[in-house]
């Protein structure tokens, strides 16, 4: 019975482990979208340095998700990529 047991918490475990990474690449997508609005305030405001340090940190984001999914996809060969 233990042995059964400790297989399901394994189980439980991997599919947490599945739903984190995706929570954790949809955060790095919403941090960048962050970034793109505040840009477009910064657009709205004539301010240039805002609005370039935005679209650099938008960028930061997207890049910090693509290499995210790059990992979970080689350590997890059931992960879908979610960003293109």
């Amino acid at each position: 019975m233990r042995a059964r047991a400790q297989k399901e918490r394994w189980r439980e475990e991997f599919v947490l482990v599945g739903y984190e990474m995706k929570w954790t690449v949809n955060y790095f997508m919403h941090q960048s979208n962050q970034w793109i609005a505040r840009g477009i305030v910064s657009d709205e405001d004539q301010d240039r340095g805002g609005s370039a340090y935005a679209a650099k940190q938008a960028a930061r984001w997207v890049a910090i998700a693509k290499q995210a999914e790059r990992e979970f996809q080689r350590v997890n060969e059931h992960y879908r990529a979610s960003v293109t």
